[in-house]
């Protein structure tokens, strides 16, 4: 619990200094170089979605083969 209450505190620290820094220099903040910056994070996280789609299938086709080659005889449930 205090650790968590410490994060938070570090984390409005952060946040407050970010938005006083904005705020003193507009013209700084909303250059072409910090737009660029701003949209690497969302666009990284949108290309590595078919990545992780892609990597869950071939998980789900495997784990299905390898069921299937150890399929017990005796087993009626399928």
């Amino acid at each position: 619990m205090f650790i968590d209450a410490v994060l938070a505190a570090v984390g409005m620290l952060y946040l407050g200094y970010f938005v006083i820094r904005a705020l003193g220099d507009s013209d700084g903040f909303l250059s072409r170089a910090n737009a660029e910056g701003f949209r690497v994070g969302p666009v990284l996280t949108l290309a590595l979605i078919p990545l992780l789609l892609g990597a869950a299938y071939l998980s789900r086709r495997e784990q299905r083969n390898f069921r299937k080659h150890f399929h017990d005889p005796l087993d009626v449930s399928g």
